[in-house]
């Protein structure tokens, strides 16, 4: 599965005296330029002042950033002991669980956050935690969810890698039809095309495939994958075309090589050069080459 979206950190605004303040705002924009050391230092110095679960909860989000896990978890726990009706320790507590693949408490965090204030990149993120322990119609319903609260491109396209896992080709190309109807991204063009594929429908396969092309022209997979439709379908030339093209954006591409190899040699009747891409896979090492050189190419010298 290509990598799911997740909704990020949540950092909170000030609402406290003017001197702590001062250092809670300076470590937010510390924060948000990428200098977490300095902004851990200014939240340290607004908290020194004034004891805040917003700045705990902000200090834990930029000793995530850092790693220092250990100390984010215990920040993120002073937030809540302070505030335990203040949902953004909970959620960024449960991505900082998730990013330690510890899925099952990160749900109980999401859920926590979510019974405060149910937000749709809660449900998001929750879903993505059932989505990690195969827990697919459950990761649905958060997908659901969070669509229910704001139609958004991450939770359609997460939801189309959970419906695949239960076999829902439908859904899924319905899901990453809903993607494309709020942004072009070729990643989600390749994956509609790739479930034509599986459906037989190589006509609009090759669509999708062009499609990603046209957004970028160095796109290793989208050529392979539209010169395999394309010979589903007979137009052998085209297929061929698209081979060499893979080849000449990676030409270490043996399986591009072989399928070359037996468009040349089966349908268009170009047994030496059909050879002659058997062999370079063979060069590279695929052992599969070698079976076709001994089936095919016997009399080529």
């Amino acid at each position: 599965m290509r990598h799911i979206f997740l909704f990020l950190l949540l950092v909170t605004f000030s609402g406290f005296s003017q001197t702590a303040s001062n250092y809670y705002d300076k470590g937010l924009e510390n924060f948000n330029q990428g200098n977490y050391a300095e902004s851990i230092e200014n939240y340290t110095k607004s908290i020194n002042l004034k004891i805040h679960a917003s700045a705990f909860n902000n200090r834990g989000n930029s000793k995530a950033a850092i790693n220092d896990n250990d100390g984010a978890m215990q920040d993120y726990n002073e937030a809540i002991r302070l505030d335990s009706n203040y949902d953004d320790p909970f959620f960024n507590k449960a991505n900082l669980e998730v990013a330690l693949k510890d899925y099952k408490n990160a749900i109980t965090n999401y859920t926590k956050a979510i019974k405060l204030k149910p937000k749709s990149g809660y449900y998001l993120n929750r879903g993505n935690a059932f989505y990690y322990l195969e827990n697919y119609k459950a990761a649905i319903y958060d997908y659901d969810k969070s669509i229910e609260l704001n139609p958004n491109y991450e939770a359609y396209f997460n939801r189309s890698f959970a419906k695949t896992q239960l076999n829902d080709t439908i859904g899924t190309i319905e899901d990453l039809t809903n993607c494309l109807n709020i942004k072009k991204d070729k990643n989600v063009f390749i994956n509609r095309g790739l479930i034509y594929d599986q459906l037989g429908d190589f006509k609009n396969a090759i669509l999708d495939y062009s499609s990603a092309i046209g957004l970028d022209t160095n796109l290793i997979d989208a050529y392979f994958y539209r010169g395999c439709s394309r010979g589903n379908i007979g137009i052998y030339k085209e297929a061929v075309s698209d081979f060499n093209k893979c080849i000449e954006l990676y030409p270490k591409h043996t399986r591009a090589y072989i399928n070359n190899g037996k468009t040349k040699i089966l349908y268009l009747n170009e047994k030496e050069q059909g050879c002659l891409d058997f062999y370079t896979a063979s060069q590279y090492g695929n052992k599969e080459a070698d079976e076709l050189l001994l089936q095919y190419c016997k009399d080529i010298k």
